[in-house]
């Protein structure tokens, strides 16, 4: 009857452990995806600043030539 006690405390520290490792894995695996997710949302806001300075002509269209105020930056030939 000893011995099946003896098993039954090992088996239970062998699925404890197995718990503990997929948890592991499972917890990395979240991490990479909530990444993945800062980095797209970051990915997307820098395109679209992009195409805003690159297909804008800017506010007012010829900031480079007068004195006034730049309400907004763009590249676009005017």
């Amino acid at each position: 009857m000893a011995s099946a006690g003896i098993d039954h405390m090992i088996s239970l520290t062998i699925f404890m452990v197995a718990i503990l490792v997929f948890i592991g894995f499972f917890s990395q695996t979240m991490q990479t995806g909530i990444a993945y997710e800062r980095h797209s949302a970051l990915s997307t806001k820098a395109s679209d600043l992009l195409d805003g300075i690159l297909l804008s002509p800017g506010i007012p269209v010829n900031w480079g030539q007068s004195d006034n105020k730049i309400g907004g930056f763009g590249l676009q030939d005017p």
